[in-house]
C-alpha cells in the first residue's frame, strides 16, 4: 500500500507536502549521482549538494578547496529536478527544464547555452548529452570519435548539437567514449567509440574509427533503461533482464566469461532488475525487492563485497579482485537507486538515506574521512541546514 503525505498545517512547506514528501524527508537524500572521484546528490527539498574531488571545481560550492569528505550545498538558490555527475563535472536540470553545469572553468552553476530545455541529462567523461521534452536527443562537449552524435569536423562544442537520425529517445547515457539511447519502441542505438564493441552493433573495431551516427544495437531486444562505462554498456529489457556488451576483462558483462563481445549477452544469476548503473569498470543492478547486486572491477571495494576472483590487467598481467557474476551488496539495507563512480558506488536506501563505499581517495564516499578504501557501505550524513534558513525552497 502506498504511504499516505503528510497533512500540511504551515505554509512554508505546503509545496513539499504536495509533491508527497514528509517533513522528515527534506534533509534526506532523493538521488545521487557518482562521478569519477566525486558525487552529487538532490535532497528531498530538491538542493544540490556534492563531496569528494574538488580539484577542478566539480563539488560546486566556489570553494577553492582540493577535496571536501562530507556533502556541501552546491553554490546556487536553485533546486533541481535531476543531476548527473561526469570526469571534473556536473550538471542538473531545473524543474522548468533548465540545464545548469559546473566544474572545470565553472565553480558554480552557469547556465548551459542554447536556450533548450530538457528532461533528462547524461555526463560522460568529457562530453554531455540530454533529451528535450519531446524526446529529441542534444549532445555538447569533446566530440572525439564522434560521441556527439553529429557527424560534423569539430573537436568539441560549446552549445547543444542535434543528434543525426531523426530518433525519438525515451532515455540517454552518456559513457567514457561512446553514447547510448533508446528509442521509442525499446530500441537502443549507440555511437562514438566502438573499440571492443561497446556499441553493441556485433562488431569491435580495433583502429580509432568514428562512429558520429546512432547505430541499431544488436539482439533485438526492448529497452527500458540503459547505461555506459568506460568501454562496456548495459541495458535493462522491460522482463527485467540485464544484458551488457564492450569489453568485459575484468567481469563487467556479468555473464561469466570474462571475454570482450561486441554482441549483448545476459547477466547470470536469474534475478529480475528494476535498474542499473554503471562505473568505469564495474556494474550494479537493483533487483526486485531493493537488493543491490555488482560485478567487475574491484581494487578498491567498490563492488561492495568480497570479489571472489581475481583479474588481470595491464600489459603486465597484475592480479587485481573482480566478479565475473552479480554478487550482492555486503549490507541488510535495500535500496531504490544506486549510482557506480570511477572506484566506488552509492545509492539510496529505502527510507531515504545515502550510503557509498569503495575508493575514498577524495572523500567520495561522504563519511567525514579522506584517503584509503571504504570497504563497508557507509552512510552519508545528511547535510546539516544553516541557522535560520529553512529546508524548503521555492521551485525556480
Amino acid at each position: 500500500m502506498r504511504s499516505r503525505p503528510l497533512i500540511c498545517v504551515a505554509t512554508l512547506v505546503a509545496a513539499a507536502c504536495s509533491d508527497g514528501i514528509g517533513l522528515a524527508q527534506l534533509n534526506t537524500f532523493a538521488s545521487v549521482a557518482s562521478g569519477t572521484d566525486f558525487t552529487c546528490g538532490l535532497l528531498g527539498n530538491r538542493a544540490a549538494y556534492c563531496w569528494g574531488n574538488n580539484t577542478s571545481m566539480q563539488l560546486g560550492t566556489g570553494a577553492a578547496n582540493a577535496h571536501d569528505s562530507l556533502p556541501r550545498p552546491v553554490s546556487t538558490q536553485l533546486t533541481f529536478s535531476s543531476i548527473d555527475a561526469g570526469e571534473t563535472r556536473a550538471c542538473a536540470i531545473t524543474h522548468a527544464g533548465a540545464a545548469y553545469c559546473w566544474g572545470g572553468s565553472a565553480p558554480i552553476p552557469v547556465a548551459l547555452g542554447g536556450g533548450l530545455t530538457f528532461k533528462a541529462i547524461t555526463l560522460g567523461y568529457s562530453h554531455a548529452c540530454g533529451l528535450t521534452p519531446t524526446g529529441a536527443a542534444y549532445c555538447w562537449g569533446d566530440n572525439e570519435f564522434g560521441k556527439l552524435g553529429r557527424d560534423i569536423a569539430v573537436d568539441s562544442v560549446n552549445t547543444p548539437v542535434p543528434v543525426e537520425g531523426g530518433h525519438t529517445f525515451i532515455a540517454i547515457a552518456a559513457g567514457g567514449f561512446h553514447t547510448c539511447a533508446i528509442a521509442v519502441g525499446g530500441a537502443a542505438y549507440c555511437w562514438g567509440r566502438n573499440w571492443s564493441g561497446t556499441l553493441g552493433t556485433g562488431t569491435q573495431d580495433t583502429t580509432r574509427i568514428r562512429h558520429p551516427v546512432p547505430e541499431l544495437v544488436a539482439g533485438g531486444h526492448q529497452f527500458t533503461a540503459i547505461d555506459g562505462g568506460n568501454a562496456h554498456t548495459c541495458g535493462l529489457t522491460t522482463g527485467g533482464d540485464v544484458y551488457c556488451w564492450g569489453f568485459g576483462g575484468w567481469g563487467q558483462l556479468g555473464d561469466g566469461a570474462r571475454a570482450t563481445t561486441g554482441t549483448p549477452v545476459l547477466v547470470s544469476g536469474g534475478h529480475t532488475f528494476t535498474g542499473l548503473s554503471l562505473g568505469l569498470g564495474h556494474s550494479c543492478g537493483l533487483a526486485v525487492g531493493g537488493r543491490l547486486y555488482c560485478w567487475g572491477y574491484d581494487p578498491a571495494g567498490q563492488v561492495g563485497a568480497p570479489a571472489p576472483g581475481n583479474c588481470a590487467v595491464g600489459v603486465l598481467g597484475d592480479s587485481v579482485p573482480c566478479a565475473s557474476t552479480p554478487i550482492a551488496v555486503s549490507t541488510d539495507l535495500t535500496f531504490r537507486a544506486a549510482a557506480a563512480g570511477g572506484y566506488h558506488t552509492c545509492a539510496i536506501g529505502s527510507r531515504g538515506s545515502a550510503y557509498c563505499w569503495g575508493g575514498n581517495g577524495y572523500g567520495q564516499v561522504g563519511n567525514g574521512s579522506a584517503g584509503g578504501i571504504v570497504r563497508a557501505v557507509a552512510r552519508v550524513p545528511d547535510p546539516t541546514r544553516p541557522l535560520g534558513v529553512p529546508w524548503f525552497r521555492p521551485r525556480p
